[in-house]
């Protein structure tokens, strides 16, 4: 493993205030336990476009709640929301409370079909007409629906990956959904995956 240290100016308490900082390119682990809190919300308030990938649907309905305020909000953030397919339930803690299964089984395909065409219409629509850069928050079972919009344009966004020790944790009862997300993001040219949870060098 190459480990990379990004040395910090004095003067720097948080991470936003560092405004000549940019996001290192390729794929890459960004270590949260050293630079605290605040990267996150550093990741949804810069200039540069950006996809926020999270396991779990609390984080990222907070994060619209906060930034979406009033008419004109500083940092508008784009919530794609898919809510017919299969979802979890966490606690706080993070742990598995229970499977929550929005009667997906009794949908129809076209129904299912047109519901995804009619989500990604919606980010078509965001995209086109934003004036502000844009910022994407979306669950990992998600982040394939938005890489098909973004096409070639990804290349021009970071896609940045919270909590990715979930990666790790989850594949014990949802194996498949990990490794779909995981191949997704081998077909980013940019990804920071994020953790404030310490990790073992193999991972």
């Amino acid at each position: 493993m190459n480990i990379i240290n990004i040395s910090v100016p004095r003067e720097i308490e948080y991470i936003s205030e560092w405004k000549e900082f940019n996001y290192p390119q390729g794929h890459l682990i960004l270590d949260k336990t050293i630079c605290g809190c605040g990267f996150t919300e550093y990741c949804l308030c810069n200039n540069i476009p950006t996809v926020l990938c999270s396991p779990r649907k609390t984080l990222l309905e907070n994060k619209e709640q906060q930034h979406n305020v009033g008419d004109n909000p500083e940092y508008p953030i784009y919530y794609f929301r898919n809510e017919i397919e299969e979802s979890k339930k966490y606690d706080n803690s993070g742990d598995l409370q229970n499977t929550i299964v929005d009667n997906i089984d009794n949908l129809s395909n076209e129904y299912k079909s047109n519901y995804i065409k009619s989500i990604k219409q919606d980010l078509i629509n965001y995209l086109n007409t934003t004036t502000k850069t844009p910022k994407i928050i979306v669950t990992y079972d998600s982040l394939h629906y938005v890489l098909d919009v973004l096409g070639d344009s990804v290349r021009e966004f970071a896609i940045v990956t919270d909590e990715f020790q979930s990666i790790f944790m989850d594949a014990a009862f949802k194996a498949d959904v990990e490794l779909d997300f995981v191949d997704d993001l081998k077909k980013c040219p940019n990804v920071l995956y994020l953790s404030a949870t310490p990790m073992l060098e193999k991972y």
